[in-house]
């Protein structure tokens, strides 16, 4: 409960009565009479304001007397109660600024504006508009100017603090009692922090360089402090994308899993900016305050949706007068009964003659509750730049892909020596976290010392290569899948960061179930150090499904276990070796070609052609692959490394050239893969993938198309590809193969009760083949569907929403129908159940 009188300025007097002591109350009453008294005191001034030069009404003009003010109405007119003395001023953009002495204004005056000759560009006012929208034109006008990632460079100092905790902390105990914390996670009571009803799990503090060029950015860590084991790769988990930098983006994409990297229907939110154009529809503004900052005026609007749609945010812009750039922002989802509360705050400063983005903070909390304690957890990510430069100096940084890169030597800092370095001052409760830390393994020595020995084996596990001098041990070839059930190896490769301008590489393994050795090993030469433009000589020995298309992937620097995928229910894999000699070229960002050219050996394992029974076949080959990725990112701590492709389009395509060594056969091969999504504003969004190939000349079955086949799992549809059906007896040289679904979220099916939250998604499948020449094996024909296939998806996510384990779990299905024409399989239909985080 709270009483108040009134508000005088920026001031707001309120007393909170404390209702267990009913002896303060007489207060209350002379605090009333006080606040009669001041209102008693007030000056009230009314006038009108004009145009001069066209003797019009001057709307939404601002009035202010020191800290409070008002705005003109419609007609110009305008009134203020106040008990403030000093100079009223009047200002709108677009004219000269007044200001009179209060003591000597006369109510009814008409007070004159000239119109403004400074170099602000003229803002149009249309009769009767929102007075907001004026100063969001302008801000969409002048975003070329204002927009950090349309500055050709810049750098800056940087410092990172992330931090999980749990807060609101509150345990449940049988009699109905609420405790804290410590009844919960059984704290010590000797532990000051388990007083607080909150838990620390995680604090992670980096400080070095930012450096941005041509839309290319780089965070350079060189020191990095955490409470958990340094073996734990934090730096890789939390990346620039869940902070990015500025607000001028059509969408601010907040995602958990990107849709790029699904069948589809990704975990991800694309948040409607509300100064993109075309939101005045879509968002309401309110211009609520206009302060003023040196010669500047700062306009304070609020915005939310007309209807609390899942893709809205609603806050707070704060636009300065100087360029019309935004200078803070403060903002959250829109969605209440959404379970994930995402919360953004960036603020700018004008620095060098321009707008720079010195603190932004992300930040979510997720309901966690279970019968015995209820609680939110919170993570934040905070970054401080500053010391902003217009320009980067020879050396300053290469840029080699990598978004944010972690020297090798980061983690040595110890905590005080970090103190030295760090910018700001860690609060009472933020130091408490580093010292919980340190008493717990000063008290539990062998606990920290199994920690250390843990270390770099743990390393070793999630990087796949252990530095072992000049040289890493690798791990590579460590897989496991149905044919050779489980494989295991080792592997050798130079430390590119000690010698980025030379790569050695050999590994082998061996195949438990099929009891044979694979290898592989390459040596090549970097042209750039970033490994972009290279050329590498290469031989391989391993086994793979035939008919599968391959493109070019990303530019890890060391190699990661490849993904076989054989179904249990049948599969046919062929043998194959490679040698030969590629030249790797990264003309344009985002986009790298490989030209090549190789020798091929391959071989029928489990099945035999008519035609050539199961002997090797050799062909020469030479060809070249494209990759496009649109904003791919890398993050590297030493030598562990996450890619980041979360932007549209994805394209890729392979052409290659076969002639046939010791047979007759000669042709051609072209495939293509491109992978676009489209965002609406009040629909969700669409993704569409579409798979292409084409074979010219006399291929063998080896090389035809035989990828149209998807994988099935508990969770869902795991691979991409047709759900239902059988498709081990097609192949094609010719064929085409549609991907589409739109998710509509929350859009289609909208529900207040918190258990039922459904998010729908539909697709469908299509593709069309042609086999030239019919090949037979094993008594089997294989054939084409000149016909089509069809599959219509269905996704319905969260059609019931309860806490399990503490975490708010949606439980639901995904099917899938073929309606095609010429169908081979048990069924038709497949239903699979969904369970998923319900996150949004």
């Amino acid at each position: 409960m709270s009483i108040g009188c009134g508000n005088f300025g920026t001031y707001t007097f309120v007393i909170k009565p404390n209702l267990s002591n009913i002896a303060r109350l007489p207060l209350i009453g002379i605090f009333i009479l006080a606040c009669f008294q001041l209102i008693a005191q007030q000056s009230i001034f009314e006038g009108r304001i004009r145009d001069f030069d066209t003797d019009e009404p001057l709307p939404f003009v601002n009035i202010t007397l020191q800290n409070t003010g008002t705005q003109s109405d419609s007609r110009g007119h305008f009134s203020l109660a106040t008990r403030l003395t000093g100079q009223l001023k009047f200002s709108i953009v677009g004219y000269d600024s007044r200001s009179f002495d209060a003591q000597y204004f006369k109510n009814g005056s008409i007070v004159y504006l000239s119109k403004s000759k400074n170099e602000l560009d003229e803002v149009l006012v249309r009769p009767g508009e929102n007075p907001a929208w004026r100063i969001i034109r302008e801000v969409r006008k002048n975003e070329r100017n204002n927009n950090p990632l349309k500055y050709d460079e810049f750098k800056a100092l940087s410092y990172t603090k992330i931090r999980l905790r749990a807060d609101s902390l509150m345990y449940a105990d049988t009699s109905g009692n609420g405790e804290t914390l410590k009844g919960y996670f059984k704290l010590s009571k000797q532990d000051s922090l388990s007083q607080q009803d909150y838990l620390n799990l995680l604090m992670l503090e980096n400080e070095g360089n930012f450096y941005f060029k041509k839309g290319q950015q780089k965070e350079v860590v060189n020191h990095s402090i955490t409470n958990v084991p340094k073996f734990f790769p934090t730096n890789l988990i939390f990346t620039d994308e869940q902070n990015p930098i500025g607000f001028y983006q059509p969408f601010y994409k907040f995602f958990f899993v990107s849709a790029a990297n699904t069948d589809g229907v990704g975990v991800e939110r694309n948040y409607v900016n509300p100064i993109k154009n075309g939101t005045f529809g879509y968002y309401d503004f309110e211009l609520t305050d206009t302060l003023f900052q040196d010669k500047d005026s700062v306009f304070v609007i609020q915005f939310w949706p007309f209807k609390k749609t899942q893709e809205a945010l609603r806050g707070v812009l704060k636009i300065n007068s100087n360029g019309y750039a935004i200078q803070e922002i403060i903002a959250e989802n829109a969605d209440t009964l959404q379970p994930l509360n995402i919360q953004i705050e960036q603020q700018y400063v004008f620095e060098n003659r321009r707008w720079y983005p010195e603190k932004r903070t992300m930040s979510w909390q997720y309901p966690f509750e279970t019968q015995k304690a209820k609680m939110r957890v919170r993570f934040t990510h905070f970054q401080y730049l500053r010391n902003f430069e217009n320009e980067l100096k020879e050396g300053d940084v290469y840029f080699d892909g990598s978004t944010k890169s972690i020297t090798p030597k980061a983690d040595t800092i110890t905590f005080d020596q970090f103190k030295e370095v760090r910018p700001l001052i860690l609060n009472e409760e933020e130091k408490k976290v580093y010292q919980k830390t340190e008493n717990a393994f000063s008290n539990l020595p062998i606990i920290k010392k199994g920690i250390e020995l843990m270390e770099k084996p743990s390393k070793w596990i999630m990087q796949a290569s252990l530095p072992i001098g000049p040289f890493l041990l690798l791990l590579d070839q460590n897989q496991s899948n149905f044919h050779e059930l489980v494989r295991g190896g080792l592997g050798l490769q130079n430390n590119l960061l000690e010698n980025p301008r030379f790569g050695f590489r050999a590994s082998a393994g061996f195949g438990l179930r099929d009891q044979t050795f694979k290898y592989r090993t390459s040596a090549s030469w970097h042209i750039t150090k970033d490994r972009y433009n290279r050329l590498s000589v290469y031989h391989v020995k391993d086994i793979r499904p035939p008919g599968q298309v391959s493109f070019l992937g990303p530019n890890y620097s060391t190699p990661y276990p490849q993904s076989l995928f054989f179904d249990r229910r049948g599969y046919i894999v062929d043998s194959y070796k490679l040698t030969g000699t590629a030249l790797y070229v990264k003309p344009v960002r985002w986009t790298w070609f490989r030209f090549y050219t190789e020798k091929q050996d391959v071989k029928g394992l489990n099945y035999e052609i008519e035609e050539l029974g199961k002997s090797t076949q050799s062909y020469l080959h030479y060809g070249v692959n494209m990759r496009f990725t649109r904003k791919e990112r890398f993050v590297r701590n030493g030598f562990f490394e996450n890619v980041v492709s979360n932007y549209f389009p994805i394209v890729a395509f392979n052409y290659g050239h076969f002639n046939g060594l010791n047979n007759s056969k000669s042709f051609q091969r072209f495939s293509f893969s491109i992978t676009q999504q489209f965002r609406w504003k009040k629909l969700g969004y669409d993704v569409i993938k579409i798979n292409g190939g084409q074979i010219w000349g006399d291929a063998p079955y080896n090389f035809l198309y035989n990828n149209l086949g998807g994988s099935r799992g508990f969770f869902g549809f795991s691979k991409p590809g047709f759900i239902t059906g059988n498709f081990l007896n097609y192949a094609s040289n010719r064929y085409i193969f549609l991907d589409y679904v739109h998710y509509f979220g929350k859009n289609l099916i909208k529900s207040k009760a918190k258990w039922f939250q459904p998010q729908v998604g539909v697709g469908h499948r299509f593709s069309w083949t042609v086999l030239d020449n019919k090949t037979r094996f094993e008594g089997f024909e294989i054939d084409s569907f000149k016909q089509g296939q069809f599959e219509l998806d269905l996704y319905m996510n969260n059609l019931i929403t309860i806490p399990l384990f503490g975490l708010q779990t949606g439980f639901g299905f995904n099917a899938a129908y073929n309606y095609s024409q010429t169908f081979e399989g048990k069924r038709r239909w497949v239903i699979l159940p969904n369970v998923n985080l319900n996150v949004f």
